[in-house]
């Protein structure tokens, strides 16, 4: 079963060989990698080709595809799939590493899923430098089965640089968005859960991630962009979608900081209809309680803000875990004792 290797690729010449290595290092025979030079100013190009002699003696195929202008991540991505031939479609960033066996694991991993045309498969990886980010890499390799799922809108859960999935998942997807260089894989990651997809991690490091600064989607993003897309997202799956839709017709906030402003903002700003719906904002801080009433200066939404002891599910969580630990333990304690269950009567969102 052939599977293929996409690898986009704009102005990575000082990586990509590292990166063809490590997929010529494959120890699955089947594979081949599809590169697309999405507008590189520097020697991407003429790098990548440079490894034909090397796929060859490994009796892999090599595709080189290059584009005159540089068109985005988005567009890369789909350029390499449809240029694939595997059944199978392996990501890879022009600046990342897999190990040997990680074509072998994850085939292995989708063979005994209940619906492995239906899931995006990932892994855990390996953050290069191991400074880099460490609070991300340890939320990110250290989410269970039901994490994944249950955290998908504080971040994408598996990360996209060691994504695997079979062509159907793309095509049901509907592709990567190309009306915008950012966030291509949030968005696609939630249209791949709203129409019915799966997810699945393997515990295993089989990428090397390599985090450039200002090269990652995460230093290239406005944040306020970011919170847009998660909100969207928020809105179709929990606030309109049919069997959450009457549970959550009214709904609170627990927070009252820049986080819940923020998700109150955005809701206003895709559907003021949706905003109404919030019964209000729910804190412990007295400054954030004094002031009874929180007031868009934008939009002139405005919603109470009440202590977090009297808040009413559902309700979503729009206060950072990763900044404020002990909150996980308070809105577990909450739960238990009201009998509720997160994923249906509550979301963390941040």
């Amino acid at each position: 079963m052939l599977v293929s290797v996409c690898v986009p690729a704009h102005d990575a010449e000082e990586f990509i060989g590292e990166a063809l290595a490590s997929v010529v290092a494959q120890d699955y025979a089947e594979v081949e990698c599809v590169v697309v030079d999405d507008g590189s100013a520097d020697g991407t190009y003429a790098a990548a080709l440079e490894w034909e002699v090397s796929f060859a003696a490994a009796k892999k195929r090599l595709v080189v595809v290059r584009q005159g202008t540089n068109r985005g991540a988005g567009a890369a991505r789909n350029a390499a799939i449809a240029a694939a031939s595997g059944e199978w479609i392996c990501s890879l960033d022009a600046d990342d590493t897999c190990a040997p066996q990680r074509v072998r694991r994850l085939l292995e991993a989708a063979a005994g899923l209940e619906a492995p045309r239906a899931t995006l498969l990932g892994s855990r990886f390996e953050r290069i430098p191991a400074t880099a980010t460490p609070r991300y890499a340890q939320w990110a390799n250290g989410l269970s089965a039901d994490r994944c799922v249950l955290e998908r809108f504080r971040e994408v859960t598996i990360v996209q640089p060691t994504w695997f999935f079979h062509r159907r998942v793309w095509e049901v997807a509907g592709k990567y968005d190309e009306d915008d260089l950012k966030c291509d894989d949030l968005r696609f990651f939630h249209r791949h859960l709203e129409r019915g997809g799966r997810l699945h991690r393997v515990d295993e490091v089989l990428v090397r991630y390599r985090h450039r600064e200002r090269a990652g989607l995460s230093f290239v993003t406005p944040r306020r962009l970011l919170v847009r897309w998660r909100v969207e997202a928020f809105a179709r799956s929990v606030l309109l979608l049919g069997h959450h839709r009457r549970r959550w017709g009214v709904f609170s906030i627990w927070g009252a900081g820049r986080d819940a402003r923020e998700f109150v903002s955005a809701l206003s700003d895709l559907d003021s209809a949706l905003a109404r719906r919030i019964r209000a904002l729910h804190d412990v801080d007295e400054h954030k309680l004094r002031a009874k009433r929180y007031v868009n200066g934008r939009t002139g939404f405005a919603v109470d803000v009440q202590h977090t002891s009297l808040i009413a599910a559902p309700f979503v969580v729009c206060v950072a875990l990763d900044r404020f630990p002990a909150l996980e333990a308070a809105v577990r304690t909450l739960a238990a004792a009201r009998g509720l269950v997160e994923g249906v009567d509550y979301w963390h969102f941040n």
